[in-house]
């Protein structure tokens, strides 16, 4: 939906992805703003698969994790949220790697 925001004229986003990814939600924000959406689009779906997983997670879960992931400790989730389990760690991990990845 961010994309589509951005295509209509909006003119920011409220977004927990920037505590993760922030460079490329900058360039993002560029793309927009100086109207290329060609390369706005490239940028926003190379992030998408990222950003799917931090909403079906639940934000505070998948950011404090990632956060961790990337060697800034932000402890656990308030209660009764839980710690992202092993298998979601990996996937994250895995996420992140690929997002962070220069496009062929």
């Amino acid at each position: 939906m961010a994309l589509e925001a951005f295509a209509a004229g909006a003119a920011g986003w409220c977004t927990a992805a920037a505590c993760l990814i922030p460079e490329l939600t900058l360039e993002l924000h560029r793309a927009v703003r100086i109207g290329d959406l060609d390369a706005a689009r490239s940028v926003f779906y190379r992030q998408l698969p990222l950003l799917d997983f931090l909403l079906s997670g639940g934000l505070p879960t998948t950011v404090k994790a990632g956060l961790a992931l990337q060697g800034f400790e932000a402890g656990d989730p308030r209660q009764p949220l839980l710690p992202l389990d092993e298998a979601g760690l990996a996937r994250l991990a895995g996420l992140l790697a690929a997002t962070a990845a220069v496009p062929a």
